[in-house]
């Protein structure tokens, strides 16, 4: 009887029903500079690269409508105004902001706080 050996990659990140990689704006914009910089045409970066030629056309479209930057806007908190009812002496340590991930900051300063959001996600 005859032995095969094979091996099995397994990538982290996050995949599609039919596992597909999903890729965020920040690889993109790394695949989208090699692109530029390899010479290559499209069809044949996509060859080298295993990528699907609609999804880096898509993306390069998508960069060139946003001015040459993909994660430039990501990176900006966006900020909602509040108006508290009581006093600001009684705010004490009552600023608390839940992320998506199940993180929670709580503080008094909502900027120290904004900051500290920019820091975890970059």
């Amino acid at each position: 009887m005859e032995s095969i050996e094979t091996e099995v990659c397994v990538e982290s990140g996050k995949s599609d029903r039919q596992g597909r990689r999903i890729r965020g704006a920040a690889e993109w914009s790394s695949i989208l500079d090699r692109y530029d910089q390899s010479g290559l045409t499209q069809a044949a970066y996509c060859r080298r690269e295993g990528l699907k030629f609609g999804t880096l056309v898509s993306w390069l479209g998508r960069r060139r409508k946003s001015g040459g930057a993909l994660i430039s806007s990501q990176l900006e908190p966006k900020f909602h105004e509040l108006s508290l009812s009581s006093p600001a002496e009684s705010l004490s340590s009552s600023l608390e902001v839940s992320l998506p991930d199940g993180t929670v900051l709580r503080g008094t300063q909502a900027s120290e706080l904004a900051e500290l959001i920019r820091l975890l996600r970059a």
